[in-house]
């Protein structure tokens, strides 16, 4: 069954990781109160701004001829009046049409809350320049583009209020950075520094390094800087869900009220620039302090506030200045610029189908963003996807924590998250650590839960009790969904949700996952509902919370875990992840605040393992009726049943299908390592095709022939408990497709590589054809064996004299030997040191025509024979043949448990894979063994042959934490060739 449970978890995870959504999000901030009042004298003066020479357009707003606004010349009046005064509404007056326009010279007196012996007056002269004779052939003369001579440093204040808002926020900074040649201080960038000097402190830190120079802070304008500055004055508090959602907390408060006191100093007017973007805000998210300065478009007029950046100005005495690729038309030619305006382009699409977005966006909650970001952490790799909305799947842990012992659980875990992140979103897996409920974790506190003795099943009604004691565990439906929503993600995927017991109608036993889906606003995709549940009643009472039902596929069968059908049906049915999409878009955007059950029934291939456990149910459900067993009782008593029925094998005994083939895991190996080898072999036309194909679709499969009328390799294997083979059954004809008249088509590839690698399966003479391509060509070739009847093959004739390496174990070592006509051990030794004695005799003759052995010895780990260099054995392919000095190098294997070890079958591979990427990069021979070592300890704890979780950060030995490495032990070969 756990086998079972697996396969539907990773039938429903596929069936929607494709999905596209539209989707809400999380959380807040809080304080302060800052008041300010003024009162304004002005003086004025006027002059003209006059048009092109050429420009007969009535306005300029009207004007169709190109930058006739960017060309117009500043010319005195000789009677400009001195009143009457002017009134606010005149101040930072934009020069948007033909003619006169105001100049003003401004005078602000402040009045503080505290008392001082006279007010303070702060003077700001607004002018315009000089004029020149002739604006025409100023124009002229002008230069094409400004030359920007100093890079700049600016720091953004911004409000979080959305995710594709700080999406564009993190676009314009690169934007700033790339194209525009300057350095942004902004807080994401820099979370390293804010944890250490806390947020007032960076920002203060900051604030006082810019006004000490020429450099500038800008504002960026929007709905969230409004709310709160009106909050800062007296009017409701404001928490949005970005904030919270971010370990910084609320950055924009705390930088309203160090920016506003410097800000109304005249002598800082030059240090702040306002701006917003008029595509997703307007003139009226620029709160009231800032009005007295002008207000930049964005990016309608980001040129003219680059300029302010770079302390000159666009309009100078008979020029105007440009700096090319800035303009509104053109910011968005280059790759950084696209980017933004992609960003732009998107958060105003989510607008206008979500009109109450900012609405949205506030939470409830009086909590403070630490007291939030205490009780609720989100993993960066979850927040960061968030935040550019590509597409996050929210899972649960309870199958961690209470459904499989470890270490199947962990594996499980990991490889479920490893679907996830091959259909190319990112797994945000929910649970409970030392009382902080966290949203995605990491590799290791997956290990902490899977490990964890004391783990508790959390649900809602726990999750108070839990965080209050500090306690961890494992999250049911119903807190995941808490959790997933508070972090704004709107998809999560289970096996299957709980329901209405048997006998439900009297022992009221209902489980809180139907509550919550009535509740909490998220979409949950799973397998239906088990049938040891009252599938009827269960559908009955979502009817009652609201919540939308459907069925995913053609039919409106309602799924029962183990079963496509379970005789009910849902009220609607979806036929693709598009119309999946939209339903999911449809019931978050109503407000409805309920979710919707999307069912996937496990595909009829599948289905007929599960119609085991099925019909095992139903015989259960009927002798609990005949024995008059109800209430809480009924349950343990049909999973009891259930046991028995099929024969104790629910749990211990388990079916999977793996994908395997020596030389496909060694491929597959090679591209999760970041290489991409060409895999060269062939298959049938039929199911099993298909299905290896679409496991392998992250490899470049082109090399693969799939041949009618022939049938794809399968080995049926059983695995003892320790992870041994115990039985192995194999078809494996088709690899004698693989002729040598098939592969020649590759010659031109197979010519020009830096390493080709073959295995022990397919035929002798295709075998021959390649080394002798590579005897041409000089290439270096690694055989690998495959067992001992196929280690033969290359030295049947002198085809193995042109392989380069070659990585057998002590058995295949012996047969390769024994083909040569060498003398050989009837009986290979046990003790580490006879095995080691044994290894090195046998790899000596070898040696004479290979570059190196790599001789795999199980958990006596693996000894390394060839070409002496700096103490070691020299893994790098050489040049050319010369006479050279031999040793060996054994290094011990790593330690993995009984309880750890799920199968052996590809951890000879795993370890020939990485060995092969570490010398492809020209690591040391440490480095290419200890990689080779580790990717050989992640195949054993998994049940696949090659472990899904397999990167190359996760066999790098300078970012694994393991256990002191093992000293591996020298000694020299007294053979010289």
């Amino acid at each position: 069954m756990k086998c079972i449970i697996f396969l539907i978890y990773s039938i429903v995870l596929k069936a929607f990781l494709h999905v596209l959504w539209s989707f809400t999000r999380v959380i807040h901030v809080p304080f302060f109160c800052f008041c300010l009042t003024a009162v304004l004298t002005v003086s004025s003066s006027i002059r003209i701004l006059d048009k092109r020479q050429d420009c007969n357009q009535l306005g300029l707003k009207n004007c169709q001829i190109k930058n006739c606004p960017d060309e117009r010349i500043a010319k005195p009046r000789q009677h400009a009046p001195n009143g009457p005064e002017v009134g606010p509404h005149h101040l930072g007056v934009w020069m948007d049409e033909h003619g006169p326009v105001s100049v003003v010279n401004v005078s602000w007196t402040i009045k503080s809350d505290e008392p001082e012996d006279e007010p303070e007056s702060l003077r700001m002269n607004i002018t315009i320049p000089d004029p020149v004779n002739s604006s025409l052939s100023a124009a002229k003369q002008q230069p094409e583009g400004f030359q920007v001579r100093e890079r700049r440093r600016l720091l953004v204040i911004y409000s979080l209020d959305h995710p594709l808002y700080k999406n564009i926020v993190l676009k314009l900074s690169a934007f700033l950075a790339t194209k525009c040649g300057t350095e942004v201080f902004l807080d994401l960038l820099d979370s390293t520094r804010l944890g250490v000097l806390g947020s007032v402190q960076w920002l203060d830190w900051h604030r006082e390094q810019i006004e000490s120079s020429k450099d500038k802070i800008l504002i960026l304008c929007s709905r969230g800087v409004k709310a709160k500055w009106k909050a800062m004055c007296g009017d409701k508090q404001v928490f949005l869900r970005e904030d919270a959602r971010s370990p910084m907390g609320d950055m924009l408060s705390p930088a309203l009220s160090l920016i506003v006191p410097h800000f109304i100093r005249s002598a800082s007017f030059e240090k702040y620039i306002v701006a917003y973007f008029d595509d997703v805000c307007s003139e009226d998210d620029v709160p009231s302090p800032f009005n007295i300065t002008l207000r930049y478009k964005l990016m309608k007029q980001f040129e003219e506030l680059f300029f302010r950046i770079l302390n000159t100005e666009k309009h100078e005495p008979g020029i105007v200045n440009h700096i090319d690729g800035l303009s509104e038309e053109k910011y968005h030619q280059c790759a950084s610029g696209r980017a933004l305006r992609d960003a732009i382009e998107a958060f105003h699409a989510y607008q206008l189908e979500h009109p109450q977005w900012f609405e949205e966006e506030l939470l409830e909650s009086s909590k403070t963003s630490s007291e939030i970001y205490s009780l609720f952490r989100v993993n960066s790799s979850v927040s960061e996807a968030l935040a550019e909305n590509k597409p996050v799947i929210a899972l649960e842990s309870t199958i961690i924590t209470h459904g499989m012992p470890y270490p199947h659980n962990l594996s499980t875990a990991k490889e479920v998250e490893d679907i996830v992140r091959s259909e190319g979103a990112t797994p945000a897996t929910v649970g409970v650590i030392d009382g902080v409920v966290h949203v995605g974790l990491s590799s290791e506190e997956l290990d902490h839960l899977a490990r964890c003795k004391s783990s508790m099943k959390v649900s809602r009604r726990d999750l108070p009790y839990v965080v209050s004691k500090g306690l961890s565990g494992g999250t049911t439906v119903s807190a995941t969904m808490i959790a997933a929503h508070r972090a704004g993600i709107p998809v999560f995927v289970t096996g299957g949700i709980g329901g209405v017991h048997r006998d439900g109608e009297n022992s009221l036993d209902i489980s809180a996952d139907l509550t919550e889906l009535g509740r909490t606003p998220i979409a949950v995709v799973s397998a239906g509902v088990k049938s040891i549940l009252d599938i009827g009643r269960t559908l009955e009472y979502l009817e009652t919370q609201g919540v939308c039902v459907a069925t995913y596929g053609a039919s409106k069968n309602f799924p029962a875990f183990f079963s496509p059908q379970s005789g009910f049906t849902s009220p609607f049915h979806v036929f693709n992840p598009e119309e999946a999409a939209k339903l999911i878009a449809s019931t978050l955007s109503l407000g409805l605040q309920s979710g919707v059950l999307l069912a996937v029934p496990i595909p009829e291939e599948h289905a007929a393992a599960g119609q085991l456990i099925e019909e095992a149910v139903q015989a259960a459900v009927t002798e609990a009726s005949v024995k008059g067993i109800t209430g809480r009782d009924v349950t343990p008593f049909i999973l009891q049943k259930v046991n028995e029925l099929t024969f104790g094998q629910t749990n211990p005994g388990s079916v999977c299908q793996s994908f395997g083939g020596v030389g496909r895991n060694i491929a597959d190996s090679l591209s999760r390592l970041g290489r991409s080898p060409l895999f060269i072999s062939a298959t049938g036309a039929d199911s099993h095709s298909e299905a290896v194909l679409h496991y392998c679709k992250h490899m470049n499969t082109s090399g693969v022939a799939r041949l009618e009328e022939q049938s794809t390799a399968t080995y049926c294997a059983v695995i003892t408990a320790s992870g041994e083979l115990s039985l192995g059954l194999g078809d494996m004809d088709i690899h004698q497709q693989i002729t040598a008249h098939y592969v020649s088509q590759f010659e031109k590839q197979l010519s020009s590589a830096t390493l080709v690698c073959l295995d022990g399966n397919i035929p002798v003479s295709t075998i021959d054809y390649v080394c002798s391509i590579a005897k041409k060509h000089n290439i270096n070739v690694w055989y690998e064996p495959t067992d001992s009847d196929k280690a033969c093959k290359p030295f049947l004739s002198d085809a193995w004299k042109s392989l380069s390496y070659s990585s057998p174990n002590l058995a295949e070592l012996r047969t390769m030997n024994k083909t040569l006509g060498l003398p050989t051990p009837e009986v290979l030794p046990s003790s580490v040191e006879e095995v080691l004695s044994v290894a090195v005799a046998l790899s000596r003759p070898l040696l004479e025509h290979l570059h190196c052995l790599v001789v795999t010895l199980g958990e006596s780990g693996v000894l390394v024979c060839g070409e002496h260099e700096a103490g070691s054995v020299n893994l790098q392919p050489r040049k050319q043949k010369k006479k050279r000095k031999l040793c060996a190098v054994h290094y011990p294997a790593l330690t993995v448990t009984a309880d750890e070890t799920m199968n052996v079958s590809g951890a000879g591979d795993s370890l020939a894979g990485a060995l092969m990427a570490g010398i492809l990069q020209q690591r040391n021979t440490d480095s290419c063994v200890r990689m080779g070592l580790l990717a050989a300890r992640l195949s054993l704890a998994s049940p696949h042959p090659i472990a899904p979780t397999l990167t190359f950060d996760s066999v790098d030995p300078n970012k694994v934490k393991t256990q002191e490495w093992p000293k591996p032990s020298f000694m020299w070969i007294d053979y010289k060739c």
